[in-house]
């Protein structure tokens, strides 16, 4: 049975197992240009766009639009 907690700055932490397939995404710092250090799948963002990690040391970003 999960159990909770409070955590620093109001969150609610939830103590359980869970099933998972695949990789979780863990946000990096937003890369100074399109050839900063990365490894693929790593990702950032900020207010205007969001950053995906191609291939080493190669990024693509996107605009953040409301749709």
């Amino acid at each position: 049975m999960p159990t909770g907690r409070q955590g620093p700055n109001s969150q609610y932490i939830i103590d359980a197992d869970v099933p998972a397939q695949g990789g979780f995404v863990k946000p990096v710092a937003v890369p100074a240009t399109g050839t900063s250090t990365g490894q693929p799948n790593q990702c950032a963002c900020d207010a205007n766009f969001f950053y995906y990690c191609i291939a080493v040391n190669t990024w693509v970003r996107a605009p953040v639009a409301a749709f």
